[in-house]
């Protein structure tokens, strides 16, 4: 993970063929993870690192993230 400007960018190994989606917590306490308006799912076209931005990751105090992969 690193900042870009005001993104977060977070780095996974991502699956040919597979569907990922960032998802984030403002809060650990939270209960739910949430969908980041304007962040679309990736799928790679071939397995290998693979990168998903927050574009306003950065301006939050604090954040918590996870990469998930889609069914």
């Amino acid at each position: 993970m690193r900042c870009s400007g005001n993104a977060i960018v977070v780095r996974f190994e991502g699956a040919a063929g597979k569907t990922f989606r960032l998802e984030r917590k403002l809060a650990l306490t939270a209960l739910e993870w949430e969908f980041i308006p304007g962040v679309a799912g990736v799928t790679p076209a071939t397995s290998g690192p693979t990168e998903i931005s927050d574009p306003n990751g950065g301006v939050a105090a604090a954040a918590f993230y996870r990469v998930r992969l889609l069914p």
